[in-house]
């Protein structure tokens, strides 16, 4: 008796989910410490990188290869950087 109920209860919250769906963008980006694939090696270029998130129009950023107080880098908080030029959190 338990588990005809469970399932029915499982198909019922299923049906009342699937009314209010919505798409979810997700962008994974390997951000090369902020090096544009436009730019050359040496340079670092965080408004770049932030309107290709921007354009990606993404809900959920998932970033690689990001930079946090490294000399590479000039000492920056690159998540922040990007969190404030995108008006995303991080």
């Amino acid at each position: 008796m338990n588990r005809k109920l469970i399932l029915f209860l499982l198909i019922l919250l299923s049906s009342v989910f699937h009314l209010h769906a919505q798409t979810i963008r997700v962008l994974s980006f390997n951000i090369h410490h902020g090096n544009p694939p436009t730019e050359k090696e040496s340079i670092i270029n965080l408004d770049t990188v932030a309107k290709i998130i921007k354009n990606s129009k993404a809900d959920i950023v998932g970033l690689q290869e990001i930079d946090v107080n490294l000399g590479r880098s000039y000492f920056e908080n690159q998540a922040k950087k990007l969190a404030e030029l995108t008006g995303m959190h991080y």
